[in-house]
């Protein structure tokens, strides 16, 4: 136990030195984190689509139609770039690219509607971009049905109604919609949180993984075995201490600077939060080790595992159900600690969840890393017994 715990002192200084002088582990380690986590941040700092484009053809030209243009453009999320009466013109627009949607309003829109005659509205939009063309949709819902809702009114009232008949006679039926966790819809409230997450399991398998292609790439092995005292214990736990005090660290620092800078919410226990930022990144030690083990070069091993980014985002189930996925896909989602943590953390970051409500996706994370640890132990062994004796 003692010849154990020398080596992994040994084997982790000996990996502090190897990451100070080596540019590329340093770069992937210690720089891309800050410089990933700033960038993105920066791409979704507003978070809610502002300003979207479209084009008003105005056929009716009355008090109402232009009251309509007005509101619309005076939504946050709509910019009227401009006022056609050509409706060729706006859908050469849209084509063009020059705005993400047409509103038509057709001539006899206002006397249809003080008569109590309904009135079509007819609406484009440029769904290739979705979810610019969802919130554009649901924006331009909003000043309609507002406006609609007015014009009720008023025509109940110019009959006789009194304001709460009005309003009743107006809204028979009256749908009450809470968004729950995420009341403004806010897309960047919802991705970056996990987009965070993402760049310091990737950056920190990503170096781990060089680290240990290049013990083979400079055939030092052997020293690594000898600083280990023999042990693979004692190698993984090294290696592998280093990083994880690295990444709890940039973890510590995320929660506590780069959430309250960019104002996301967490919403649920901070306590639970850190437990399970602390098993995903213990899980992925081993899984680094064993995977990169069987490269003999860094740059193959970065080219691997830089290409799994986007997969293992995608079949973790956080922007698309994982339940809507082939059945092979959700199997082997199971096996990356990805899929518990993001569907932990989501609970725990937006819905408010506490330490009852992720014991699940917990034990799931300690018992994946424990089936990786015994899977990378017996890698390392296997490459410690194949390493000749010293003359």
């Amino acid at each position: 136990m003692r010849a154990t715990l020398k080596g992994i002192k040994q084997v982790f200084r000996r990996e502090v030195r190897q990451i100070a002088h080596d540019f590329n582990i340093t770069l992937v380690v210690l720089v891309a984190p800050l410089i990933y986590a700033l960038f993105y941040g920066s791409i979704y700092m507003h978070k809610t689509e502002q300003d979207i484009p479209i084009v008003v053809v105005d056929n009716d030209h009355t008090e109402l139609s232009r009251l309509l243009i007005r509101d619309l453009d005076a939504h946050q999320s709509i910019k009227v770039e401009a006022a056609e009466t050509d409706i060729g013109e706006a859908r050469a627009m849209v084509q063009r690219l020059e705005c993400e949607g047409t509103v038509f309003i057709p001539e006899g829109f206002e006397r249809s509607l003080k008569n109590g005659v309904g009135c079509d509205l007819h609406i484009s939009l440029n769904t290739s971009r979705f979810l610019v063309s969802n919130d554009l949709n649901k924006a331009i819902t909003e000043v309609v049905t507002t406006l609609a809702a007015g014009v009720k009114i008023k025509f109940f009232e110019a009959k006789g109604y009194s304001q709460e008949q009005a309003l009743q006679a107006a809204e028979p039926l009256l749908g009450e919609v809470r968004p729950l966790f995420n009341p403004v819809g806010s897309y960047g409230d919802f991705f970056l949180p996990g987009l965070l997450m993402l760049i310091l399991q990737q950056t920190m398998l990503i170096g781990l993984a060089e680290s240990i292609a290049k013990e083979r790439e400079e055939r030092s092995l052997p020293d690594l075995r000898q600083n280990a005292n023999l042990s693979a214990i004692a190698a993984v736990i090294g290696k592998g201490g280093c990083y994880l005090a690295i990444y709890s660290a940039y973890a510590l620092f995320f929660f506590v600077v780069v959430f309250p800078f960019y104002r996301l919410p967490v919403a649920g226990s901070s306590l639970a939060l850190a437990t399970l930022t602390l098993l995903l990144l213990v899980t992925i030690i081993p899984i680094a080790i064993f995977v990169s083990s069987f490269f003999d070069s860094k740059i193959r091993a970065l080219q691997f595992l830089a290409m799994s980014s986007i997969p293992i985002f995608l079949i973790s189930g956080y922007s698309w159900p994982t339940e809507s996925m082939p059945r092979l896909l959700q199997w082997l989602s199971q096996l990356i600690p990805t899929t518990p943590y993001l569907h932990a953390f989501i609970r725990v970051s937006q819905m408010g969840a506490g330490w009852s409500h992720v014991t699940g996706e917990m034990l799931q994370l300690l018992l994946l890393a424990g089936v990786w640890l015994v899977v990378c132990l017996w890698r390392i062994r296997r490459l410690f017994a194949g390493i000749e004796p010293s003359p």
